[in-house]
């Protein structure tokens, strides 16, 4: 189990300078939390889907659930910002991350996931597998 410091600048009265707080907060990662239930050691749980909205930590919540992503090829839904085509940000890393575990970025369209193309922006984007088209495919056809 990690420590990380949670800094957040408070205002009191609008227009004043915010005051800065530090909150030492415990953290662990997905893996570890999975691992480590209450003492025992457990296998990681077979997951189907994971959702993650980590307002721009979102590599370093995925570099912590390798192992559950590697086991269980959960569909996912993540917010990742800034630009994913920008090879400097943390998005590009993720996407690299993903592509490296046979995961492609989809958009929504409001009613399919469609594969993204290079230079389409979106907040949220789907990370699928192929198994996971072919179940939604026969899942429409039956």
């Amino acid at each position: 189990m990690g420590r990380r410091v949670l800094v957040r600048r408070l205002r009191k009265n609008p227009g004043e300078q915010p005051a800065r707080r530090q909150i030492e907060v415990r953290s662990r990662t997905l893996d570890n939390f999975f691992r480590d239930r209450g003492g025992i050691p457990i296998p990681v749980p077979k997951t189907g889907f994971v959702k993650c909205d980590a307002n721009y930590h979102e590599l370093a919540v995925l570099q912590g659930a390798l192992e559950t992503i590697r086991a269980s090829h959960p569909a996912m839904l993540i917010e990742v910002m800034p630009d994913p085509d920008d090879r400097s940000t943390t998005a590009f890393q993720t996407f690299e991350l993903l592509a490296r575990e046979g995961y492609q970025p989809y958009c929504f369209d409001g009613e399919t996931p469609q594969p993204r193309r290079i230079g389409q922006r979106s907040q949220n984007y789907f990370f699928l597998r192929d198994e996971h088209l072919v179940r939604s495919k026969n899942a429409r056809l039956a």
